[in-house]
């Protein structure tokens, strides 16, 4: 599952803090502290998931749909990632979540790469049926390298992932400690958490 979104959330804890998570994890046996790190950033990511969907417009239901959580655990459990965004793989719209996120500028009608109006055609004596040559259909990057002067303002700029994620940053920490404490608290029951 590939995911896409336009804010990239990253949460550091202070020194005192992560000492504090540190001790905490040492009080685990070592091959369930991986396990008790992930549960904590799931449960924090599964909470950010429901606050972007709420986020996202009302008629975009397939956006709501798609937006998933996904976690990595690299080298052994020594890295943990956790990504929320909206699903790219199979039929799906996270292609196009960034544009609703960042908001987009579209070209500027009649108007040319160098901010002059542009001719208007003359629609007398025109061809009734006209049809796209293929080798100018082909040619479509002309604009690139172009200024951004001719771009219209920013349009459909709802911030549903970036406003949500600004918000839900500092919470992980605690998330982890919950889950920390919980798993202490099994532990001391001689309960199984693995």
């Amino acid at each position: 599952m590939r995911t896409s979104a336009a804010f990239r959330v990253q949460f550091q804890m202070t020194k005192h803090e992560l000492q504090d998570t540190r001790k905490a994890l040492e009080q685990l046996p070592t091959r369930i502290r991986g396990k008790v790190l992930r549960k904590g950033l799931r449960e924090w990511a599964a909470g950010l998931k429901k606050a972007v969907r709420s986020a996202a417009r009302r008629k975009d239901r397939r956006t709501r749909r798609d937006v998933a959580v996904k976690t990595v655990t690299y080298r052994r459990g020594k890295s943990i990632w956790v990504g929320v965004g909206v699903r790219t793989d199979g039929n799906r719209v996270g292609w196009k979540s960034h544009l609703h996120d960042g908001g987009y500028r579209p070209w500027q009608k009649g108007v040319r790469a160098d901010g002059t109006a542009a001719k208007k055609p003359r629609l007398w004596n025109r061809n009734p049926n006209p049809r796209i040559a293929p080798f100018i259909a082909k040619n479509r990057g002309w604009r690139k390298g172009r200024t951004k002067r001719t771009l219209g303002p920013v349009l459909y700029k709802t911030e549903y992932i970036t406003r949500p994620a600004r918000s839900w940053a500092p919470r992980a920490g605690s998330y982890i400690r919950s889950a920390i404490a919980e798993a202490i608290r099994e532990v001391a029951r001689g309960g199984n958490t693995s």
